[in-house]
């Protein structure tokens, strides 16, 4: 497990606009600035890209029903 994947597991049931800024950036081993080039390709290879999965759309009928 990746630090970052352990800090979204201890932050997953806590409130964001709880958290100060520096802790979460620390936990997540990031900066102000974003994750540097060799942290973002890391991240990639070990958690896959960031992009939401395409579902199924659901026709009028359906919802109706």
């Amino acid at each position: 497990m990746t630090p970052a994947s352990v800090a979204t597991e201890q932050l997953k049931n806590k409130a964001w606009n709880s958290q100060f800024t520096g802790k979460v950036l620390v936990q997540f081993s990031s900066a102000m600035t974003g994750l540097s080039a060799m942290e973002a390709t890391k991240r990639l290879a070990v958690d896959g890209p960031n992009e939401l999965k395409e579902r199924k759309c659901s026709g009028a009928l359906q919802i109706f029903l």
